[in-house]
């Protein structure tokens, strides 16, 4: 169960006892997975995470975690995200090829 890296058994164990262990951390290089652009998107819209929180009737801190790609959203979300920005929903998204 325990490796050279201290750090990673205690992740792997927080993980195992929280079931909402939410972001991704990869081994590798200890960075946050990344799976959404929405950060990027609205950069491009010269629109902020605040902004878009109201728009969703959600609070900052959940935009902020998904901006993040601490939290991502659910698809149904991703395309309430795509039709306030007036994008297609895949470029909020980070292609896998």
């Amino acid at each position: 169960m325990f490796t050279n890296y201290p750090i990673l058994d205690i992740f792997d164990y927080i993980c195992a006892q929280n079931a909402q262990c939410w972001a991704r951390i990869t081994k590798s290089n200890m960075e946050i997975q990344r799976y959404n652009r929405l950060k990027i998107v609205l950069a491009e819209k010269e629109r902020t995470g605040t902004w878009l929180s109201e728009q969703m009737g959600h609070s900052i801190s959940t935009v902020s975690r998904w901006m993040t790609n601490k939290v991502q959203p659910s698809v149904e979300q991703l395309y309430e995200i795509a039709r306030h920005l007036d994008v297609d929903v895949k470029e909020l998204l980070i292609s896998s090829k």
